[in-house]
């Protein structure tokens, strides 16, 4: 893959990727791209700012626009501990399949006796069914090659450049700040004209949640 054109990516990503400004793809996009859109399990290393996100987002849209839509057919619910079970079985009554890692957590929730609970784990064993995992960091850590040999498969590692180092084209700045003004400094940042565009990295979802 040397542009766009030859990246097998549908239009409506095509798109997205010119009203972006991204001209031509960078190395980490050129390699790890057609990789991802095969569906294997990828490992991208490259420095701070080479374009591994965008390799990460345009690879996982693509495979999230193959996949079947959701219908009322197929709607799933998850029978968990520290959920609501009443809304798990409002759920249920609607129609949805629920899945549960535990059966007696099925019955709870299920909303009358004569449903019975189907036990999936081997027609799931063998389908053999996997997922598929993208992962993209600037350095390849012992723990990350620790986490890389227990959930990938067959995995490609792809590296560009030198692991650890940040790129030319961009300036990184340290800020120290308490909690308590990490918000309004966002916030001033981001009304600065100059910043037309930014990524703001959270900790946990509800915090991304709430600066969205």
């Amino acid at each position: 893959m040397r542009k766009w054109s030859e990246s097998k990516l549908n239009t409506e990503l095509l798109k997205a990727v010119k009203k972006a400004g991204y001209k031509k793809p960078s190395p980490i996009q050129m390699a790890a791209i057609p990789l991802g859109l095969q569906q294997g399990d990828v490992i991208g290393i490259a420095e701070t700012g080479s374009g591994k996100t965008a390799a990460f987002v345009l690879s996982m849209h693509m495979y999230i626009t193959q996949l079947p839509p959701m219908t009322k057919e197929n709607e799933v619910v998850s029978i968990v501990g520290g959920q609501s079970i009443e809304e798990q079985g409002f759920k249920l009554r609607q129609g949805y399949m629920g899945f549960g890692p535990q059966v007696g957590g099925v019955l709870d929730a299920m909303p009358s006796s004569n449903l019975k609970p189907e036990n999936k784990d081997e027609e799931l064993d063998e389908k053999r069914i996997y997922q598929t995992t993208y992962m993209f960091s600037a350095t390849m850590t012992p723990a990350v090659e620790r986490l890389a040999r227990k959930y990938l498969r067959n995995h490609v590692v792809v590296t560009i450049g030198i692991a650890g180092k940040a790129t030319d084209l961009i300036t990184q700045q340290v800020i120290m700040l308490k909690e308590s003004e990490k918000m309004q400094r966002l916030l001033k940042h981001l009304d600065n004209p100059v910043n037309k565009t930014a990524i703001v990295f959270c900790n946990t979802k509800k915090n991304a949640d709430a600066r969205a």
